[in-house]
């Protein structure tokens, strides 16, 4: 009898255990790893993986969540343009949404490509597809992108940049590949810069006045002068701690936000603001810190998001960059 009764309170506590864990797990947001901003709609939007697509209103930086959308895969990086959203997802490559709605709708998917990033110039579309390399779409019906040019040549491309006819597309394993994009139906391929042998770690890119500046994980923040686009030269590295990772960042008139993440040393963990006027000389400027992760950084004006995986989002006042300011933050953890 004693051995029955100790196997049913055994399975009412192992009951019990998987309600608290579906309880706790039910409100993380999902692994949250980009935003984008719709000013003509005051929207934020946070790609969250296989957690879909989230809809914030934004005033005055105060975050109000709107609508969550998903269908399905794994949804990595994500940009706006009029009632679209143009998602790089893992499994179908490019999907399109109409955003006109406060809940999202699902139009068009690509394939079966790796999406991996994404970035929006000149009425085309730049889709960094992991082994797939470069591809390139013309959005002349923007519900149907339609594949103009690809370069297959690289090993894993993350991430993509374009400034002005140049694209740089950053290579997990080799580091920054740069392409010229006078022709994007035949984009060619005209320098690169590399800076570990076997694991560049090259993820998240920007492009600004002719430096590159790449988040490249464990190796951090990677500064690269091609206003040479055929030689370009490494011009600094920043490391905060020897166990910190570079995730996530963005950059507007030689500030740049980036997302660090820390896991020995809290005094690192959050977003660092550097000063890039000299981008051969970074100065840090201040550091936000926090408890949880961060990967993806987005500027809108003087508000700086950040997305902080499994626990939300957060808007910080960065109208003087040496004294950022939370704002708001949504998470359902408060």
């Amino acid at each position: 009898m004693k051995r029955v009764l100790w196997i049913i309170g055994l399975a009412v506590g192992v009951a019990l255990l998987l309600f608290l864990l579906h309880f706790i797990n039910r409100g993380r947001m999902g692994e949250l790893t980009d935003l984008a901003y719709d000013p003509t709609r005051d929207r934020l939007y946070a790609v969250a993986g296989d957690n879909g697509l989230y809809t914030f209103s934004v005033a005055d930086g105060r975050l109000q969540l709107l609508s969550r959308f998903y269908d399905e895969g794994v949804y990595h990086r994500i940009e706006i343009q009029g009632e679209r959203a143009y998602i790089a997802e893992q499994e179908r490559g490019l999907v399109v949404l109409d955003i006109s709605e406060e809940r999202p709708r699902h139009i068009y998917s690509v394939g079966e490509l790796t999406g991996r990033g994404l970035h929006l110039a000149g009425g085309l579309l730049y889709l960094a597809a992991g082994e797939d390399g470069l591809l390139i779409y013309t959005l002349a019906d923007p519900n149907v992108p339609r594949e103009i040019g690809r370069y297959s040549n690289l090993e894993d491309a993350r991430d993509v940049a374009v400034d002005g006819h140049l694209g740089y597309v950053s290579d997990i394993a080799r580091g920054l590949e740069i392409f010229e994009l006078a022709f994007p139906t035949q984009p060619a391929r005209i320098g690169f810069a590399m800076w570990d042998p076997v694991d560049a770690q090259a993820e998240v890119i920007a492009a600004e006045g002719g430096f590159v500046y790449i988040a490249s994980g464990a190796l951090g923040l990677k500064i690269v002068d091609a206003r040479n686009p055929t030689t370009p030269v490494v011009a600094a590295e920043y490391q905060p701690g020897p166990q910190s990772a570079a995730m996530g960042l963005d950059v507007r008139n030689w500030t740049l936000y980036l997302a660090v993440v820390d896991e020995l040393d809290s005094a690192q963990n959050g977003l660092h603001i550097l000063d890039v006027r000299n981008p051969y000389s970074p100065q840090l400027l201040a550091i936000t810190t926090f408890a949880e992760e961060t990967e993806g950084v987005l500027l809108e004006g003087e508000i700086a998001f950040t997305a902080n995986p499994n626990t939300g989002v957060r808007a910080y006042d960065v109208s003087e960059p040496t004294q950022p300011r939370l704002s708001d933050r949504f998470r359902y953890f408060p």
